[in-house]
């Protein structure tokens, strides 16, 4: 029995990343592996764990550890220096843990998770692998820590190693490999959706209310559109840190009397809800790895407008399926089009057949199997 401790430091959510790295967890074979997934305070990911009946285990890291929303790295050196206390001692709970549960390998489900555990795998000698789900250059300090002293680099999509320089992916090639997210289509809609199921087009936008999903920018979009048939739906809740950002997006509503037509919807438990409703999905995003919500916005037959980011290009390929923008400014380009052209009304089985062929679980799940056991 191989045991896979899975890394997770952000307690309180369920987004795409989490949900990937949950998919992969419950379709790994049951006689051959023990998944435990490892977070830093209770939250809204043990309790989607816990339904799910997953095992996973809670190390309280401190506060000051917890922080979210890019406060870290703005303390001062004095608070720094508790934080790397913090994360020493963090580090040596994570390796008795590893020792008490005779842990065979380590998963981190981005960056948070390789600062919790890198201490921790090295003293216990076991391999780790890393899953960059994000596009970006991180900073030096950072790359060397990833490159160095992981095992495998997993990348969502061909676009997130744009993360790295050209030279370091010559260096570490044989550790860098691509492995896109499977889906568990069934749970997507056979129905075929159609744009302006009502007097009105709903745009959706759905993701973490932050500043890297584009909130903003679609709202600077949307009012330039024809408000009249249109209505903006956003679908997420707001993450830990970023309370100041969304109090800022009700004041561009208000300034822009966009009340009525921009609706907030929170947090959707049963996102396949919100697909029943939306006529036309957005991502705005600054940036991305392989978003999640291109893909279930195609399984639900939904013409989707993207930024180029991350891997958005390698699964928006065809016409059909959306539009790509260069920019956040393009957007509102991408919307007039879908709304005005007919062929987005006639191609809703289509999209679903090729996201089905193309991010398939079985492809997900071996590819990741294939590649940890080199390495076991």
């Amino acid at each position: 029995m191989i045991k896979i401790l899975f890394i997770e430091g952000r307690y309180n959510s369920i987004y795409g990343a989490q949900k990937s790295m949950i998919t992969l967890i419950e379709n790994l074979p049951k006689n051959k592996f023990q998944p435990i997934v490892l977070t830093t305070k209770k939250g809204k990911l043990s309790n989607y764990l816990k339904e799910k009946n997953i095992e996973y285990k809670v190390i309280e890291a401190s506060n000051r550890i917890n922080q979210f929303g890019g406060k870290i790295p703005n303390e001062n050196l004095f608070n720094k220096s508790k934080i790397l206390f913090d994360l020493l001692k963090y580090n040596k709970q994570v390796y008795d843990l590893i020792k008490k549960e005779d842990i065979d390998l380590i998963y981190n489900n981005g960056f948070r998770g390789v600062v919790l555990s890198l201490i921790a795998s090295k003293m216990a000698g076991k391999p780790s692998v890393y899953y960059k789900r994000i596009d970006g250059k991180a900073n030096y300090l950072i790359r060397k820590l990833i490159l160095k002293h992981h095992d495998i680099i997993f990348c969502i999509s061909e676009g997130v190693k744009n993360g790295f320089e050209n030279d370091e992916l010559d260096k570490y090639n044989h550790k860098f490999k691509t492995l896109y997210t499977g889906y568990e289509f069934d749970e997507f809609s056979d129905e075929k959706l159609e744009i302006s199921k009502e007097d009105n087009i709903n745009i959706g936008l759905v993701g973490s209310v932050t500043p890297r999903k584009g909130y903003k920018e679609a709202i600077e979009a949307f009012k330039e559109i024809d408000k009249q048939k249109v209505r903006l739906n956003f679908y997420g809740s707001v993450s830990e840190g970023y309370e100041d950002y969304k109090k800022e997006l009700d004041s561009m509503i208000d300034k822009y009397n966009l009340k009525d037509k921009v609706i907030w919807h929170g947090f959707v438990e049963n996102v396949k809800e919100a697909y029943k409703n939306i006529d036309i999905t957005i991502l705005p995003s600054k940036s991305e790895g392989l978003p999640r919500v291109v893909i279930e916005s195609l399984a639900n037959g939904i013409p989707v407008v993207a930024t180029d980011v991350g891997g958005v290009k390698e699964i928006i390929t065809d016409e059909y399926l959306g539009y790509v923008a260069e920019d956040v400014s393009n957007i509102k380009d991408g919307i007039d089009m879908i709304i005005e052209n007919e062929q987005y009304k006639n191609n809703n089985l289509r999209r679903r057949e090729y996201v089905i062929n193309k991010f398939s679980l079985k492809n997900y799940v071996d590819g990741f199997i294939d590649e940890i056991e080199k390495i076991l």
